[in-house]
This record gives C-alpha cells, structure tokens and sequence, in this order.
C-alpha cells in the first residue's frame, strides 16, 4: 500500500535487484531501473565501456551484464578481421621505423641475406612496448585509429602501462605464436574461434581486463578496413619477391 501510495504521488520506486549504477570517472549516477538503463543505451548516454554495477556486485563495464541490450552488438564487437588489419597496419609502420633505423645505424646484421628475418623479429618483439606505451598514452595505435578501435579498461579509462603490457605479452604469445612458423597459424585461428563464435572476446583482452569497442560501421569505415587489408598483402607479397 506504501509503495503504490509514493508511486501515485510521484516518488520512484526501484527494487533491490532492478537498482544499476553506473559512472564516469569517479561520479556515480543511480540507481536507475534496466528498463531505464536500456533507453539510455538507445539515446547513446551509456556506452559499452561505461562502468556499470548492480546492487551487491563489483563494477564492470556494461556490456557485460546480459540484461544490458546493445543494439547490434555482437556485430560491433567482434571484429576479428578489422582487428587483424589494424594490427597489421602497425606492424607496417615499425617496421618502416626500424627500416629507417636501420639505414642510419648499419651492423653486420642488416646487409646480409638475414635482413628480412631480423627485421621481422626486430618488428614483433619491438610491438609489445611499442603498443603499450601507445594504448597507455592514447588508447589506441595508429592501425587500430584509423579503422577505429578503441581499448579502454573496466572503468572506461585508457589502460594503466602494467594492464597494456601484459595484453601485448599476451597477445604476441596467444595471438601470433610468437610468430614461429605454423604454430602463428595454428593461434590466429583459435584467437578468431573465440573471439567471433566462443567467447566473444579474446583471452588476452579477458585477462587483462581490456574492453574493445568498435566506431560504428559507416561506408567509409569499411572503406578503410578494405584499403588497409590491400596494402596490408601488397607489401607482404612484395617482402617475397627478389629484389
């Protein structure tokens, strides 16, 4: 009768179950309804990395709470191909940096027929400080800017040094193998497994508590992710032919 009598008069009623939170930086906003939470997902107020939590529960970001709808949003997140491409581009742009670097500082290394080979493993374990130092300072690197990718952390922020290590460790091991022949293969395909049909999310991105988000699929976004894959293969079959 109390409850139906503040309801008449105005006063919104939320039980303990139905009370969300959620906040940026550090100011909280709630409790709000997931009826209530849903609509400010629609009206774009409430993002997919926006920090949510229940009553009771630890804070997380929201799209992992089940009872949060995003629309389209197993087509958003699970990219693997432009993920694949954007880190494809960066690689492309360190590998042009160490080029030039080895251009200005000869060794014996580098005017051999083991140029190519050192320069490919120069290239990949040069990526993992290199894109965590990225992800801590932007959030982002180059390939993943332009085919818009954003890694942000549970609470919404760009990662911590620490938490963009351990995903560049993780991905240089679980996603590329290391880059040893065969078994690359073996772990991109997995990587793709989970991430697309499994978990809908990587390993490297679970462990490290990273959330990835996706710009919104447009004409010319789709532009890009085809132009990057294309210069992608080009400059791979290049490295093939004799010079």
């Amino acid at each position: 009768m109390i409850k139906r009598d503040l309801k008449y008069m105005g006063v919104r009623m939320v039980q303990d179950d139905e009370k969300w939170f959620y906040k940026y930086g550090v100011q909280e906003n709630g409790p709000f309804t997931t009826e209530e939470m849903n609509n400010l997902i629609q009206k774009g107020e409430l993002k997919r990395v926006t920090s949510v939590k229940r009553i009771g529960q630890e804070w997380n970001a929201a799209e992992s709470f089940k009872e949060l709808h995003f629309k389209n949003l197993a087509n958003n997140v699970a990219r693997p191909w432009t993920r694949y491409w954007a880190r494809g581009l960066d690689m492309l742009i360190l590998a042009f940096l160490l080029g030039i670097l080895m251009n200005i500082l000869p060794t014996i290394f580098f005017n051999t027929r083991f140029e190519g080979l050192f320069l490919g493993i120069m290239t990949l374990m040069l990526s993992i400080p290199f894109e965590a130092c990225l992800l801590k300072l932007w959030g982002t690197t180059p390939g993943k800017w332009i085919l818009g990718i954003r890694i942000r952390d549970l609470e919404g922020q760009k990662p911590k040094f620490s938490k963009a290590l351990q995903r560049s460790v993780l991905v240089w091991w679980r996603g590329q193998g290391a880059g040893l022949p065969i078994v690359s293969l073996i772990f991109h395909l997995r990587g793709y497994q989970q991430l697309k049909y499994d978990l809908g999310k990587t390993t490297w991105d679970r462990d490290s508590e990273i959330v990835v988000s996706h710009r919104s699929k447009s004409w010319w976004g789709e532009l890009l992710v085809w132009l990057a894959a294309t210069l992608i293969i080009y400059f791979r079959i290049k490295s093939f032919l004799p010079n």
